[in-house]
């Protein structure tokens, strides 16, 4: 998470959205600017309650990706760092319990929090826009982590994975203008 009190910005650290590179990028350029950074995932409603904030008096940024290509990351993620079984398919990923619970995203990408968002698709130039909202210095942005899959997430889906995504995260794709 982030926190500006001067500025009122407060970010939340998503799954799966290159938060990681985000944050990244904000403890070397914006916490000289007396902004605190913690590298953990923190809803925003979480982080309003633990700070003791008025939803009005910041705003209230969250990253935010396709959700059926958050849910393929998810997947070879979980995988690579044995969240799941090892021996789960994609579907068995999306259908079965595992560790990695891919529904937690819905209390991050929560509409009643979110002012305005980072997109995954659109990440430097979301930056740039952040940095000239709220009077901070870019510096490219270069990712932490690299993919660990080279296919499109349409080429992972299933019919059915896909409607399942659709089916839990209809607001957010709406709200996002996310088409799959």
């Amino acid at each position: 998470m982030y926190y500006h009190p001067q500025k009122k910005i407060l970010i939340s650290k998503s799954f799966k959205t290159a938060s990681s590179s985000f944050f990244s990028f904000l403890k070397d350029n914006c916490c000289g600017e007396k902004g605190l950074v913690v590298n953990k995932h923190i809803t925003l409603k979480n982080l309003l309650k633990k700070y003791k904030l008025n939803s009005q008096d910041v705003t209230k940024i969250v990253q935010v990706r396709n959700p059926w290509g958050y849910i393929v990351s998810a997947y070879y993620w979980a995988k690579s760092n044995k969240e799941c079984p090892s021996n789960y398919t994609f579907e068995d990923f999306v259908f079965k319990s595992n560790q990695f619970y891919i529904l937690k995203q819905l209390e991050f990408w929560d509409l009643n929090y979110i002012d305005k968002v980072i997109r995954f698709e659109h990440l430097k130039e979301d930056i740039k826009q952040f940095c000239l909202d709220y009077n901070f210095s870019y510096i490219n942005i270069s990712h932490q982590k690299k993919g660990s899959y080279k296919k499109h997430y349409r080429e992972v889906h299933t019919q059915e994975t896909a409607q399942y995504v659709a089916n839990i995260f209809h607001k957010q794709i709406k709200a996002f203008n996310y088409e799959y």
